[in-house]
């Protein structure tokens, strides 16, 4: 039975860490410029080759500026 159950805490991680906040998460490369009732407006700075931990993104759209 305990085997059992830690098989499924272990199995239930991954979908904890998807849920998590961009920014508490990664502070490092997300900024909030704005948040307010009607939206909520990041700044993204993943320079080539770094890597972001999981998280997720709910609603979102992504505009690209170079």
């Amino acid at each position: 039975m305990k085997s059992l159950r830690f098989a499924v805490l272990l199995a239930a991680l991954p979908l904890a860490a998807n849920a998590q906040d961009a920014v508490k998460v990664d502070p490092r490369h997300y900024k909030v410029l704005v948040d307010n009732a009607a939206v909520r407006v990041l700044k993204i700075e993943v320079p080539a080759g770094e890597k972001s931990p999981m998280h997720s993104h709910p609603d979102a759209l992504l505009v690209v500026m170079s």
